[in-house]
C-alpha cells in the first residue's frame, strides 16, 4: 500500500512538472532592421567597406539586453534576438549605408589585401541604454581610407529618441518589439552621420 502511495505522489509530482513546463512562456525572436530612407544616387566610383561591428561582451548575448544609464544590466528572459547581435548590426548598418550613400555596394570586411575597399568604415557600439520612457545608444566610429589613415571620425556618438513613440511602451519594462524598433532607429541615425561623411569624398 505504502509502495503504491509513493508511486501515486511521484506521478502527481512529474504530472504538477510536466503542466509547469508547458505553462511556461514561449521565447521570441527579433530582427533589427534598415529604418533609413533609399536616397541612392549612383555616381561615387570608390569603393566602401563595413567591418565588423564590435559590441560590448555583456551585449552579445542571443537574450535582449540593454543597460539602465548607470551600472545595472538588464537581459530579458524570453525576448531574444534571432541571431548573432554583431552579425545583426553589422547587416543592419551595411544597408542603411548602401541606401543613404552614392556607392554600387557596401561590402563586409575583412577583405583580401587586393580587393580592400577605397574607404572603410569601423564602428564601435559602447552601449545601449533604456531608462524609464528613453532610449539612447552610444558609440564610436572611423572612415580610414586605403592607406587606413583616419580621415573623418565620431569617438563620442550618442543619440537618443522617447520610447513612448513606439509599440507595446505602456508596460514598465518595454517589450522586445519596442527595444528593437528602437535600436534600428537609433542605428539609422547613426548610418546617416556616418553616411554624410562618406558623401562629401571624393568618388574617385
Amino acid at each position: 500500500m505504502i509502495r503504491i502511495l509513493k508511486s501515486v505522489a511521484i506521478i502527481m509530482v512529474m504530472g504538477g512538472l510536466l503542466a509547469a513546463c508547458s505553462s511556461s512562456p514561449s521565447n521570441r525572436y527579433y530582427r533589427l532592421q534598415a529604418d533609413a530612407p533609399d536616397d541612392r544616387v549612383l555616381g561615387a566610383a570608390t569603393s566602401v567597406g563595413l567591418m565588423p561591428v564590435t559590441v560590448p561582451s555583456w551585449m552579445d548575448s542571443r537574450q535582449i539586453t540593454w543597460n539602465d544609464g548607470a551600472y545595472q544590466i538588464n537581459k530579458m528572459e524570453y525576448e531574444r534576438w534571432g541571431g548573432e547581435l554583431q552579425g545583426l548590426v553589422t547587416e543592419t548598418l551595411r544597408e542603411n549605408l548602401l541606401r543613404l550613400s552614392r556607392r554600387k555596394d557596401v561590402s563586409v570586411g575583412p577583405w583580401f589585401a587586393d580587393s580592400s575597399p577605397g574607404f572603410v568604415v569601423v564602428v564601435r557600439v559602447q552601449n545601449l541604454i533604456v531608462e524609464d520612457s528613453r532610449m539612447a545608444l552610444e558609440a564610436a566610429w572611423q572612415i580610414r581610407n586605403a592607406n587606413k589613415k583616419i580621415i573623418a571620425s565620431n569617438p563620442d556618438y550618442l543619440s537618443d529618441m522617447t520610447l513612448r513613440d513606439l509599440k507595446s511602451t505602456e508596460l514598465a519594462t518595454p517589450s522586445g518589439e519596442a527595444v528593437a524598433q528602437g535600436f534600428s532607429l537609433l542605428l539609422a541615425e547613426l548610418s546617416e552621420e556616418i553616411a554624410v561623411q562618406l558623401n562629401a569624398l571624393p568618388g574617385k
